[in-house]
C-alpha cells in the first residue's frame, strides 16, 4: 500500500478580485491596496481594504479585497451568501465568468455595477508543476480528498490546477468548511 499523500486545507471566505479600473472607481485613482496578510499562493494577498456587495435591497458588507489586480473583477461567494442575496450564482472555476450574474460593488469613493462576475468557486487543488509531477497529477485532473474530522467528509471531483505560480493546497469555501468542521492546520488525504 502506498504512502498517504496529505495536503493542507484552506478555507476561503467571500472575497473580491478587482481590476485596476474598478479599484480606481471604488477607492480613488491610482489607489494601492494595503496588505493585510500574505496568502499561501505566491504573490497573492488579502488586502486591508473591504467593500460592500449590493443586490437590489440586499447587501453583504465588509467583503475582503484580494490582490493583486486582475484583468476583470470577480466576486467569489458561498451558496449561503447567494441565497441571502437572492442571486442565482453558478458553480464555476476562478476566471470563468461566462454566464455569471452581475452585482454592484460599493467602496469608499464610488460604486461599480458589474454585468457579470459573481461565482461560487469550485473546490480545487493548487499544485506547482513539480508537485503535480511528483503526485502523478496534471492540470484538469479530478481527484478525491478525505478531510478527517469529527464530521469526516470525502470531497469528490476536486479540480487539479497546476501552475509554476502555485503551491500545494486544497481550497474550499466556508460552506464546505462548516460541513467538515474545518479547523486551521487540518490536512486532507488524497484518496
Amino acid at each position: 500500500m502506498g504512502e498517504k499523500i496529505q495536503v493542507k486545507v484552506e478555507a476561503s471566505n467571500r472575497h473580491v478580485h478587482l481590476s485596476r479600473h474598478d479599484a480606481d472607481v471604488l477607492f480613488g485613482e491610482g489607489y494601492e491596496f494595503g496588505v493585510h496578510k500574505e496568502l499561501s499562493q505566491p504573490g497573492q494577498f488579502s488586502a486591508q481594504d473591504r467593500i460592500t456587495l449590493v443586490c437590489e435591497d440586499r447587501k453583504i458588507e465588509n467583503v475582503r479585497v484580494l490582490g493583486p489586480f486582475r484583468d476583470e473583477s470577480q466576486v467569489e461567494i458561498s451558496r449561503t451568501d447567494a441565497f441571502n442575496l437572492k442571486l442565482n450564482v453558478p458553480l464555476k472555476h476562478s476566471g470563468d465568468l461566462e454566464g455569471s450574474p452581475g452585482i454592484t460593488l460599493v467602496g469608499p469613493k464610488g460604486r461599480v455595477k458589474l454585468d457579470r462576475g459573481v461565482i461560487i468557486s469550485h473546490r480545487h487543488l493548487h499544485a506547482s508543476e513539480d508537485e503535480a509531477g511528483r503526485l502523478g497529477l496534471k492540470h484538469g485532473d479530478l481527484v478525491n480528498l478525505r478531510v478527517p474530522s469529527i464530521k469526516e467528509i470525502i470531497f469528490n471531483n476536486v479540480m487539479v490546477r497546476v501552475s509554476s505560480d502555485y503551491k500545494l493546497a486544497f481550497h474550499i469555501d466556508f460552506d464546505d468548511a462548516n460541513a467538515c468542521f474545518f479547523e486551521e492546520g487540518i490536512l486532507a488525504e488524497l484518496v
